[in-house]
């Protein structure tokens, strides 16, 4: 099926992206723009970032291969979440030498979108609404080759519109590695016990006591892991029942306000833009051109960040409706990787970011494409990546259209 073409299509992009910087093209806009972003910090710091995904074949045998959810259906949406597990290593290099590399298995979670009754791929032809000559579609998404006119365009869909990782803590051959250390380590300590138990007794004595004992101390160990582990589950269970619950009732809550507007809405897609309108912001060097960010200046400890990993954990804090505008402020909970100069390192961060839109505009079905011009002077620009005017310095508005940021913090 389509839906799981781009899955393994984005993973392998996403690769490719670290090695080349070649950037997506399974990706919507947005991710493309935050992945842009970064790479360009990274340059600028002389470093270099990589992506080895390595297919768990023993977590895609346990698991029963890969797996796929149906998010949403509405009249305009398809949405899907895929999911694959894969050993990941993230790796930073400066200089050719490499200074961060951690390893670890993990789920692979990439939201896709399918738009109903669309079948614009971008070759077909369509008339420039400023001057009316003829051009791809894919053309004018860069703006019109003729009269040089920007436009806001919806994306082509299917795309993947949002990813994240999760470690996969039960992973089959994190376990059996662990089973396999604590069973010989018990067999060794009870073989080596054993014998000096039994030292001075006949050799054919002290073999039959040397294996019995190892026998016994591979037990007790298999035994004794199994109830650890058990109890590390029943553990990780209970402390991850505020976050599952949380989420629970955030996606509730979300649903309840913003579907009343539009009944196309779709939680999973709400959540990708957020994220990728926080991602926009950590990774930009000119914050205050941003159209997605109308807050004020970041404290510098934002220009460390080097990599940025949404956990797949987003909580609601307060939200209103006033006057058609929602605004609407949450908790993102991201694994962030940083750069001092001296050395590199991961910490976890929670982002609370506030949002706000106009919901009471309704977003075209199928494929829409719409003249940006500058109230002020006419002029035309590339408004989803320029805040202001280039002719006349005119802020441009796009809470009308779509999120805006308008604080974001560290907590």
């Amino acid at each position: 099926m389509e839906k799981d073409v781009i899955r393994y299509r984005f993973a392998r992009e996403l690769v490719r992206w670290t090695k080349t910087g070649e950037l997506p093209k399974s990706a919507d806009q947005d991710i493309r723009y935050f992945l842009e972003l970064q790479k360009n910090r990274l340059d600028e710091r002389g470093l270099q970032m990589k992506y080895i995904f390595e297919t768990n074949e023993k977590a895609e045998s346990y698991n029963a291969g890969f797996h796929s959810r149906t998010s949403m259906k509405s009249m305009k949406y398809e949405c899907f979440v895929d999911y694959r597990f894969y050993k990941k290593t993230l790796q930073f290099y400066r200089n050719g030498k490499r200074k961060f590399s951690k390893k670890m298995p993990v789920i692979l979670y990439v939201s896709n979108i399918r738009l109903k009754g669309q079948s614009v791929t971008g070759a077909e032809t369509y008339c420039c609404p400023a001057c009316g000559a003829i051009s791809t579609i894919m053309e004018l998404q860069q703006g019109c080759p003729y009269c040089q006119t920007k436009f806001m365009m919806s994306d082509l869909f299917p795309k993947a519109t949002g990813f994240f990782f999760l470690k996969d803590e039960a992973a089959p051959q994190t376990v059996e590695v662990k089973v396999k250390t604590v069973t010989l380590l018990g067999a060794l300590l009870t073989a080596v016990y054993s014998f000096i138990a039994n030292f001075g007794r006949t050799p054919w004595e002290m073999i039959g006591a040397i294996i019995g004992g190892a026998a016994i101390g591979a037990f007790l160990g298999y035994f004794l892991y199994a109830f650890i582990l058990l109890f590390g589950l029943m553990k990780a269970a209970i402390a991850s029942l505020p976050t599952v619950f949380g989420k629970g009732r955030t996606e509730k809550k979300v649903i309840r306000l913003l579907g009343g507007f539009d009944p196309s809405f779709s939680y999973d897609y709400f959540v990708s833009q957020v994220v990728s309108a926080l991602k926009i912001i950590v990774f930009a060097k000119d914050r205050a051109n941003l159209v997605v960010y109308e807050g004020k200046e970041l404290h510098p400890e934002f220009d460390n960040i080097i990599e940025a990993t949404y956990g797949g954990d987003i909580r609601l804090k307060d939200y209103q409706v006033r006057n058609g505008y929602a605004t609407i402020s949450l908790n993102v909970y991201m694994t962030d990787v940083y750069d001092d100069g001296s050395r590199i390192y991961q910490k976890k961060d929670v982002f609370c970011v506030t949002l706000v839109k106009n919901v009471m505009h309704m977003e075209e079905l199928g494929f829409s494409i719409k003249k940006v011009q500058c109230k002020k002077c006419g002029s035309s620009f590339d408004a989803t990546k320029e805040r202001h005017c280039p002719y006349c310095n005119e802020a441009y508005d796009m809470k009308e259209d779509s999120w805006v940021v308008v604080d974001v913090r560290l907590r």
